[in-house]
Protein backbone atom coordinates (compact mmCIF):
# COMPACT_ATOMS: atom_id res chain seq x y z
CA UNK A 1 0.00 0.00 0.00
CA UNK A 2 1.36 3.48 -1.12
CA UNK A 3 1.35 6.33 1.15
CA UNK A 4 -1.27 8.93 1.68
CA UNK A 5 0.22 11.12 -1.33
CA UNK A 6 -2.97 9.39 -3.69
CA UNK A 7 -5.49 9.34 -1.04
CA UNK A 8 -8.71 11.45 -2.10
CA UNK A 9 -7.40 11.23 -5.50
CA UNK A 10 -9.53 8.22 -7.01
CA UNK A 11 -11.59 9.46 -9.62
CA UNK A 12 -8.19 11.62 -11.15
CA UNK A 13 -5.80 8.85 -10.99
CA UNK A 14 -7.61 5.63 -12.21
CA UNK A 15 -9.08 8.24 -15.21
CA UNK A 16 -5.42 8.87 -15.87
CA UNK A 17 -4.27 4.82 -15.52
CA UNK A 18 -6.95 3.87 -17.88
CA UNK A 19 -6.94 6.48 -20.39
CA UNK A 20 -2.84 5.81 -21.22
CA UNK A 21 -3.14 2.03 -20.92
CA UNK A 22 -4.93 0.29 -23.38
CA UNK A 23 -7.84 -2.21 -23.10
CA UNK A 24 -9.21 -1.04 -19.59
CA UNK A 25 -11.92 -0.11 -18.38
CA UNK A 26 -12.80 3.13 -15.85
CA UNK A 27 -15.19 1.59 -12.64
CA UNK A 28 -16.75 3.89 -10.43
CA UNK A 29 -18.74 2.48 -7.81
CA UNK A 30 -18.85 2.12 -4.12
CA UNK A 31 -16.66 0.63 -1.73
CA UNK A 32 -17.01 -0.08 2.15
CA UNK A 33 -13.91 2.47 3.62
CA UNK A 34 -12.44 -0.09 6.10
CA UNK A 35 -11.38 2.58 8.58
CA UNK A 36 -14.89 3.46 9.63
CA UNK A 37 -17.31 0.88 7.55
CA UNK A 38 -19.34 3.86 5.78
CA UNK A 39 -19.68 3.02 1.90
CA UNK A 40 -18.22 5.64 0.04
CA UNK A 41 -18.05 6.72 -3.81
CA UNK A 42 -14.56 5.47 -5.51
CA UNK A 43 -13.44 4.45 -9.22
CA UNK A 44 -10.87 1.71 -10.08
CA UNK A 45 -9.85 0.09 -13.26
CA UNK A 46 -11.19 -2.94 -14.83
CA UNK A 47 -9.73 -5.50 -17.99
CA UNK A 48 -10.66 -8.79 -18.78
CA UNK A 49 -7.10 -10.84 -19.66
CA UNK A 50 -6.63 -14.22 -21.21
CA UNK A 51 -4.77 -16.96 -19.63
CA UNK A 52 -3.49 -20.17 -20.94
CA UNK A 53 -3.20 -23.02 -18.44
CA UNK A 54 -2.47 -26.70 -19.53
CA UNK A 55 -3.72 -25.26 -23.34
CA UNK A 56 -7.05 -23.85 -21.77
CA UNK A 57 -8.14 -20.49 -22.52
CA UNK A 58 -8.96 -18.50 -19.53
CA UNK A 59 -10.04 -15.24 -19.32
CA UNK A 60 -9.97 -13.72 -15.62
CA UNK A 61 -11.01 -10.38 -14.94
CA UNK A 62 -8.26 -8.36 -13.00
CA UNK A 63 -9.17 -4.67 -10.94
CA UNK A 64 -6.01 -2.16 -11.16
CA UNK A 65 -6.40 0.34 -8.22
CA UNK A 66 -3.87 3.62 -8.77
CA UNK A 67 -4.65 5.02 -5.08
CA UNK A 68 -3.08 1.65 -3.68
CA UNK A 69 -1.21 1.14 -7.10
CA UNK A 70 -1.92 -2.70 -7.12
CA UNK A 71 -3.78 -5.54 -9.52
CA UNK A 72 -5.68 -8.07 -8.80
CA UNK A 73 -8.27 -10.27 -9.71
CA UNK A 74 -11.90 -8.88 -9.60
CA UNK A 75 -13.41 -11.24 -7.46
CA UNK A 76 -10.95 -10.75 -4.84
CA UNK A 77 -11.04 -6.54 -5.02
CA UNK A 78 -14.92 -6.67 -4.71
CA UNK A 79 -14.41 -9.19 -1.98
CA UNK A 80 -12.27 -7.33 0.36
CA UNK A 81 -13.33 -3.73 -0.75
CA UNK A 82 -17.33 -4.85 -0.45
CA UNK A 83 -17.73 -3.10 -3.81
CA UNK A 84 -20.40 -2.99 -6.42
CA UNK A 85 -19.62 -1.32 -9.84
CA UNK A 86 -22.30 1.28 -11.03
CA UNK A 87 -21.28 2.49 -14.24
CA UNK A 88 -18.17 1.56 -16.22
CA UNK A 89 -16.63 3.96 -19.32
CA UNK A 90 -14.20 2.68 -21.65
CA UNK A 91 -11.00 5.47 -22.19
CA UNK A 92 -13.14 7.61 -24.92
CA UNK A 93 -16.66 7.62 -22.88
CA UNK A 94 -14.30 8.83 -19.87
CA UNK A 95 -12.41 11.52 -21.82
CA UNK A 96 -15.72 12.61 -23.52
CA UNK A 97 -17.52 13.10 -19.92
CA UNK A 98 -14.15 14.87 -18.49
CA UNK A 99 -14.45 17.05 -21.61
CA UNK A 100 -18.37 17.27 -20.69
CA UNK A 101 -18.14 17.79 -17.18
CA UNK A 102 -14.83 19.79 -16.35
CA UNK A 103 -13.65 17.09 -13.41
CA UNK A 104 -12.58 13.29 -13.04
CA UNK A 105 -15.94 12.19 -11.62
CA UNK A 106 -18.22 10.55 -10.72
CA UNK A 107 -20.44 11.97 -13.09
CA UNK A 108 -23.59 10.16 -13.31
CA UNK A 109 -25.87 7.51 -10.87
CA UNK A 110 -25.50 10.45 -7.89
CA UNK A 111 -28.49 8.92 -6.00
CA UNK A 112 -26.85 5.10 -5.99
CA UNK A 113 -23.04 6.49 -5.01
CA UNK A 114 -21.65 6.61 -1.77
CA UNK A 115 -20.30 9.84 0.23
CA UNK A 116 -17.06 11.00 -1.95
CA UNK A 117 -15.14 12.98 0.68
Amino acid sequence: MKSNKNSGRCYELNFKYCTCNEGWLLVHGNCINPKNGIKQGHAWCEKEVQLNINNNEVKLLMVYDAVSETEMPKDVYYYFGKCEAIEKYTAQQAIDMVLKYKHFGYWEHEDQMGITK
